[in-house]
């Protein structure tokens, strides 16, 4: 998607750079359609998703837990000269008290383990407007859709084989207030 990443060993990345374009390509019409202007990206890794929603958007906040993929965020914020970009590195849930509702679009790609508790608790209490939760996990996502389905509406869902003949299904879901 003519962009460049520097990933370390430490940091994730997708290895099924096929799907995983149409994933991204995916994300970002979605930013696009939902008219989206400072996305909050939760989970971020090494800032993919929010590098390559930046040039829509007026700013991105990413957050993720994993110091060398803060730092490979950042390096890769440079090298694909990102200037409305920040990344914070935390576990989500120490900071995500932080936001309100500036954001308009929160992107969510947690692990296998779902959102956690304050997370959800914060996503359900402020007025974010957009949700995209990314997904690898079904059963997890089932359990945080219901939750959020509490506030939220759930408007679709997309799911990328990223690895066919196996159960790995990446899903993005969008839902709104």
């Amino acid at each position: 998607m003519d962009k460049k990443f520097n990933i370390r060993k430490e940091s994730f990345f997708q290895v099924n750079d096929e799907i995983v374009e149409k994933l991204y390509s995916y994300v970002r019409d979605i930013t696009l359609l939902l008219s989206s202007k400072i996305v909050l990206d939760l989970y971020c890794g090494v800032g993919t998703i929010g590098i390559i929603v930046s040039d829509l958007v007026e700013k991105v906040v990413g957050v993720e837990v994993v110091e060398e993929a803060v730092v490979d965020a950042n390096q890769n914020k440079r090298l694909n000269n990102i200037k409305n970009i920040e990344f914070i590195n935390s576990k989500v849930e120490d900071v995500i008290s932080n936001f309100n509702n500036e954001f308009d679009t929160v992107i969510v790609d947690p692990p296998r383990s779902g959102l956690d508790r304050k997370t959800k608790d914060v996503l359900l209490k402020e007025k974010f407007k957009n949700i995209i939760y990314i997904s690898c996990d079904a059963v997890t996502l089932a359990r945080d859709l219901f939750e959020l389905s509490t506030v939220y509406n759930f408007k679709s869902i997309e799911l990328f084989n990223m690895f066919p003949r196996t159960y790995h299904v990446e899903c993005v879901c969008v839902l709104n207030r």
